[in-house]
């Protein structure tokens, strides 16, 4: 008895046949062999899904195989893209943080720095220390800096190269610029040098000194700054005492300047704040009578001791004429008066105590409005300045420039409170 047809796929029994004993089966079109019913080879496509169905996916392989492969290229490409952008972004960042070399010479560095008032400006001048490679010689120069670019303006030597153990010795012996007046001055041992201010020129020294005073002509063997007065005491090569008047030009002996009441013959009114001391600080207007020739500056401790006690001892050497909290109620934290005169004040103080307390720069006017005032990122920079008892300041046109000796210089535009530039000297 013969096997009854059968497609093998769909168990159809229905089937066209091909030749011999090949048939195809008619609903599913599977092509199989009668007997063994064994398919010889079979098809997905069925009546109702043409056959051109199977072709379309086939012609589709290789167009989807090249868009994966060029999305893949894409991704890879943006990927390649990205890491460079953020390369440079990074470079960029770590340039903007780290300033553009001062110095050419890799074993240049700063001794000290200052801030001169010159006719272009605040400028910036640096002593610098060069050391030879093998730390054989040691050289000293005098620069002038562009602080806004950190470029190097102009540069001159201070003295002649000396041996790597010279310079061990005479470490202390060169010492901080001093500007007053038109003269930068620098102490270097028993040597005084002045600068013009504005062209750097050398124009004092102790020789010039000793052509200009008859009580210096046989020679100064040593200078020393002086604390209450803009300018030097001199000991001379003969055993004798002198001392000098900067920005005057005049020589003082020893029992002139002990008796200082008879140097002062002019003096002036002059309106000063300063906070008191402790951790609470108030503000006081402070205004007294002072003299041409002797610093008397007021400080915090003073201050104090005027609002505890109200001493007239205090009031009678200073001068004080009259004394009142500026801003009364008003309590501050690390306070320091930067820079003041008959217009305004500019001050640097925390709300509260606190590492993380948040450092306000503010400006008022002498009727006690506020001017402008910066806080947050913009005075992060001013950190050195709070509490500070040695700062120096002038003004030049709309610049205020200010200095924390040997840690930092700002030049602020006196109207708006903008940085224009800052000096770090390490």
């Amino acid at each position: 008895m013969s096997q009854p047809l059968k497609c093998p796929q769909c168990g159809a029994s229905e089937a066209n046949l091909l030749q011999d004993n090949i048939y195809q089966c008619k609903f599913c079109g599977s092509i199989y062999e009668y007997g063994d019913v064994k398919p010889v080879f079979e098809t997905t496509v069925r009546q109702q899904k043409p056959i051109s169905f199977d072709d379309k996916k086939l012609q589709e392989i290789p167009s989807k195989i090249i868009r994966f492969v060029i999305i893949g290229f894409a991704l890879m490409v943006i990927g390649f893209a990205a890491t460079i952008i953020l390369s440079v972004l990074h470079k960029t960042k770590t340039s903007s943080s780290v300033p553009a070399k001062l110095y050419k010479d890799n074993n240049e560095t700063n001794s000290s720095f200052t801030l001169v008032n010159t006719k272009e400006g605040p400028q910036v001048w640096t002593i610098s220390r060069r050391n030879s490679d093998g730390l054989k010689e040691v050289s000293y120069f005098l620069n002038k800096i562009d602080a806004k670019e950190n470029k190097l303006l102009a540069s001159q030597p201070i003295g002649n190269t000396i041996t790597w153990e010279q310079s061990l010795k005479d470490a202390y012996r060169l010492e901080g610029l001093k500007p007053m007046g038109n003269i930068c001055w620098l102490i270097y041992g028993e040597q005084l040098t002045g600068y013009d201010v504005n062209t750097q020129q050398e124009v004092l020294n102790n020789e010039l000194l000793g052509k200009q005073f008859s009580e210096l002509k046989n020679g100064i063997a040593e200078v020393e700054d002086v604390y209450d007065m803009d300018g030097f005491k001199f000991t001379t090569k003969d055993g004798y005492t002198y001392y000098y008047e900067a920005v005057l030009n005049k020589l003082y002996t020893e029992e002139q300047y002990e008796d200082k009441s008879s140097l002062e013959k002019t003096f002036t009114d002059k309106t000063e704040y300063c906070f008191t001391d402790a951790e609470r600080q108030q503000l006081y207007k402070i205004t007294r009578k002072v003299g041409e020739l002797v610093k008397k500056p007021l400080s915090a401790n003073i201050v104090s001791s005027l609002v505890k006690d109200n001493e007239a001892w205090y009031k009678r050497v200073y001068k004080i004429s009259s004394f009142e909290e500026f801003t009364p109620g008003i309590i501050y934290f690390k306070a320091s008066v930067l820079y003041s005169d008959e217009n305004n004040i500019v001050m640097i103080y925390q709300n509260e105590l606190g590492e993380d307390a948040p450092v306000i720069l503010k400006c008022l006017d002498a009727d006690k409005k506020e001017i402008w005032s910066k806080t947050g990122e913009e005075t992060a920079l001013f950190k050195p300045f709070l509490k500070s008892t040695n700062s120096v300041s002038f003004l030049n046109g709309s610049q205020l420039a200010i200095m924390q000796p040997y840690q930092l210089g700002v030049s602020l535009n006196m109207e708006n409170g903008e940085i224009n530039w800052s000096f770090k000297p390490y």
